[in-house]
């Protein structure tokens, strides 16, 4: 156990796509006393197999990212690890980072803390699963009276809402390529989104409060539109809206968030996909476990700017890659004319919707 607190008697579970492998987060809940509860966002513990700067170290940083594409994934680390070792499967003992939260009924944080442990999973579950069976299914919905709960908090100390749905592009087993629009404020999507928040936030404020070095994550002041929505065009709105926000940065420095409503916010959820995330868990671990830091400021400053070109490029081959599945997804169904929502468009292109 190496020191690790032993969580494998917790009930925990996986929420993801049906299409994942690579799994990096869990869930649990317990109660904890007379009005208290407790929820547990456990990472994979990634950095406990792929050490700085060996070869594993040295390829993941020049990827920056594993790269999920409609017709192929290229995963940031080798599938004996991102698959295998770290990946949290149902029924298996698994190195995690566990963030275990006590909150009150009105979702107060009472006392949390931060330990390297080792889980086991119970199930594996997507998203379309958790909706169907929250309604008869009250470890979920403790889950989601929590994570509505946490929501609300933001939105009251200023996060701005404006989700967008995304067009899911992928080609089956079959060679098909197949469309979906993706909702990202259904329960399951919330509940997983609102627990990552808390573990980042929490994070976040560990090193901050220690006033140690990591690489934070902050966005500027958010200015959005005053005037009510009409329901007719949410969807534009929401869209010209999100483009008034300045980008998220990663900064050595520590500064607000406006958009997710926190003070202080990092990247640590998921360290089999972003290096980044890789990084700030092991520089998280080593002061839980020697009270120094494994990065210095000017180290992780670097590593920033080493970032840019990677992360660029993925976002490039993302986009293009995306729009070449989309047009033969046209020709493959012979569309004649569909309805679309123009959200953007210029004397060169169109944004649809």
């Amino acid at each position: 156990m190496d020191g690790r607190h032993d969580l494998r008697g917790l009930k925990t579970i996986t929420i993801d796509s049906a299409l994942t492998r690579d799994y990096d987060d869990a869930l649990s809940f317990r109660t904890a006393g007379e009005g208290l509860v407790e929820v547990g966002i456990h990472i994979a513990d990634a950095a406990a197999f792929v050490l700085p700067g060996d070869v594993l170290d040295q390829e993941a940083q020049e990827r920056a990212s594993s790269l999920y594409l409609p017709d192929t994934r290229i995963a940031m680390l080798p599938p004996s690890l991102s698959e295998g070792v770290c990946s949290l499967r149902a029924q298996e003992d698994r190195l995690a980072l566990s963030f275990l939260v006590t909150l009150d009924e009105k979702a107060n944080i009472i006392a949390h803390e931060i330990v390297s442990s080792v889980i086991s999973v119970d199930a594996q579950m997507t998203y379309q699963e958790v909706n169907q069976q929250l309604p008869r299914d009250d470890f979920l919905q403790a889950l989601q009276q929590v994570s509505m709960k946490l929501q609300q908090r933001r939105l009251d100390n200023g996060a701005i809402m404006l989700p967008l749905p995304e067009l899911r592009v992928w080609v089956n087993p079959e060679g098909m390529i197949q469309v979906a629009r993706h909702e990202k404020e259904t329960p399951s999507q919330i509940m997983v989104s609102e627990l990552m928040i808390l573990a980042n936030t929490l994070a976040a404020g560990f090193f901050a409060e220690r006033r140690m070095p990591s690489v934070f994550r902050s966005q500027e002041e958010c200015r959005p539109e005053t005037n009510p929505v009409a329901s007719e065009y949410e969807l534009f709105h929401v869209y010209r809206q999100r483009r008034l926000f300045a980008r998220a940065q990663l900064d050595i420095n520590v500064r607000p968030h406006c958009s997710v409503g926190v003070p202080h916010y990092t990247s640590v959820t998921s360290p089999i996909r972003r290096y980044v995330d890789l990084v700030v868990q092991r520089q998280l671990k080593q002061v839980l476990e020697t009270g120094s830091p494994l990065y210095s400021e000017t180290e992780l400053q670097r590593l920033i700017s080493q970032l840019e070109a990677p992360q660029s490029r993925i976002m490039f081959i993302r986009r293009k890659w995306t729009r070449y599945w989309i047009l033969k997804y046209l020709e493959q169904e012979d569309f004649q004319t569909l309805d679309a929502l123009v959200l953007d468009q210029n004397n060169r292109f169109a944004h649809l919707l």
